[in-house]
């Protein structure tokens, strides 16, 4: 089945804008570009295609290379540990990270490096807990860079502790600047971007304070685990090559939550400014997601509501002269509003450097809404049906060739209800919308796909947040599943 058009009722677009830019050139995976679609790289990631959480520091889950029209397993690792975010590669290729839960075989560690090769641990670390929310960022000199908690640490490549430096609040996860700081943003609010030698704050700004947001409301302080309006924490900053800055979080009431855009101007001294707001709905918001060149910005809408959505905003519409109009921030509109009756999408969608949004209808409960969605910029919406009865129901990776994945089916008995569950890595053609091919998984509890930099796929698998709850055949009640699965390319 190929993409096919729909209906635009539930699309509310301002006016037409067409982006008219040029589609990246296809690269191996082994060439990789920090943030999916650019060819050069002004700040300091390591070469590798898969650079940080949701694929590199804009958030936007595009990898700028082909991958692979056929792959055969390769090793697990980390079994009994299980594995939220993606994991991430050493400048040279051979050494994967992974934050876990704490692992009863490895004397409770929640930092791995792993042997690309064999998937062997190398070296580990004991974290807090809360580390298991954080990837691991890597810079072009090997050091690691991860949220622990309250607190964002570095390690030398061979896992020694560099510096630590506390925040306000927890935070998930940390991207580069293109200065090069390290930057994150705390359950509190506050955006802070450190100095990667020391970790000494350079700049700082609290959300609320600049736009204007309440501190708290509904006696709810720092964050909850999804969505905007509670707080800051579970959502991924977003920073692009141009400065700028982008957080989902608490709005200007209950109701309502908000994604944020930042500058970062270079001073002396460096500082963060206030630029735009738009408005999301309260409790719900994804990762904003920006695109390679920073013209778009989309976010995924409806955690906790009754209706799900994708708002995507055009940054350069959102722009606005202060001093000519006096105020000291925008307020912005999204350009166009998807919303659809059913469960949304729990990590930030992709989105290309034209605009393009791909993104997918999540669960079983909503049968005939098993979708892969694609939304462009005209409000233009296509779908196409996964074959089989498959539903989509892991975070979204989008190399030059495929969008990839997990789905999973239920299989009814001959005397009807379900018999078993089955699961599947998946990839779809993004020109054509077909299923390119699937191979089966032993469970629906896949986080996320990277892509490493020998052109393997990687997928890391943490059961008790598995979308449908259920391991291959529930009715056996087999183990779960959980670490770190490579998969390697079997031909070109």
């Amino acid at each position: 089945m190929a993409w096919c058009m729909m209906p635009s009722v539930a699309v509310r677009a301002r006016h037409l804008l067409q982006a008219s830019l040029a589609l990246a050139v296809l690269l191996a995976c082994t060439a990789g570009r920090a943030l999916g679609g650019e060819a050069t790289q002004p700040w300091p990631y390591a070469q590798v295609p898969y650079a940080g959480i949701h694929g590199n520091a804009a958030n936007n889950n595009v990898v700028g290379c082909r991958t692979a029209a056929a792959y055969v397993p390769g090793w697990h690792a980390l079994p009994l540990s299980g594995v939220v975010q993606p994991n991430t590669f050493s400048p040279d290729g051979l050494l994967t990270y992974v934050t876990t839960m704490s692992s009863p075989g490895h004397r409770g560690c929640t930092l791995f490096a792993l042997d690309t090769q064999s998937g062997r641990v190398r070296w580990c670390r004991v974290l807090r807990p809360a580390s298991v929310g954080s990837a691991v960022e890597v810079d072009e000199t090997g050091r690691l860079f991860v949220t622990n908690g309250a607190a964002v640490l570095s390690f030398s490549a061979l896992g020694r502790r560099l510096w630590q430096q506390r925040l306000d609040g927890i935070a998930v996860g940390v991207h580069f600047t293109p200065q090069g700081q390290v930057a994150t943003v705390s359950g509190a609010g506050t955006v802070s971007l450190l100095d990667r030698e020391t970790g000494a704050v350079v700049a700082a700004l609290h959300i609320p304070t600049a736009f204007d947001l309440p501190t708290t409301w509904a006696g709810t302080p720092g964050a909850g685990f999804f969505g905007a309006g509670v707080g800051f924490t579970n959502n991924s900053i977003a920073i692009t090559s141009g400065g700028m800055v982008y957080v989902s979080g608490r709005g200007r009431d209950a109701k309502q939550g908000a994604v944020v855009a930042l500058r970062i101007l270079e001073g002396p001294p460096l500082h963060l400014e206030p630029a735009w707001l738009g408005d999301l709905v309260g409790l719900s918001a994804t990762s904003p997601a920006v695109s390679a060149n920073g013209a778009w910005v989309a976010v995924g809408d409806g955690i906790g509501t009754a209706e799900a959505g994708i708002a995507l905003f055009a940054d350069s519409s959102c722009a606005f002269d202060a001093a000519a109009t006096g105020q000291a921030f925008g307020h912005c509109a999204p350009q166009v509003h998807y919303s659809w009756p059913g469960e949304p999408i729990l990590g930030s969608p992709v989105v290309e450097p034209d605009g393009t949004v791909f993104f997918w209808e999540r669960g079983l409960r909503q049968a005939a809404m098993h979708h892969v969605m694609r939304l462009e910029p005209s409000g233009r919406t296509m779908q196409v049906a996964l074959p089989h009865g498959l539903a989509w129901n892991s975070a979204m990776t989008a190399s030059d060739n495929h969008l990839l994945g997990s789905a999973s089916r239920m299989v009814q008995g001959p005397l009807g209800g379900i018999t078993r569950l089955e699961h599947f890595l998946v990839a779809v053609e993004k020109a054509t919308g077909q299923l390119a091919w699937q191979y089966p998984l032993a469970a629906d509890s896949a986080a996320s796909v990277s892509i490493g930099p020998d052109g393997a796929l990687y997928v890391g698998f943490l059961a008790p947040l598995a979308t449908f709850g259920f391991v291959s055949n529930p009715l056996s009640n087999p183990p779960p599943v959980f670490g770190l699965m490579q998969w390697r390319p079997a031909g070109p």
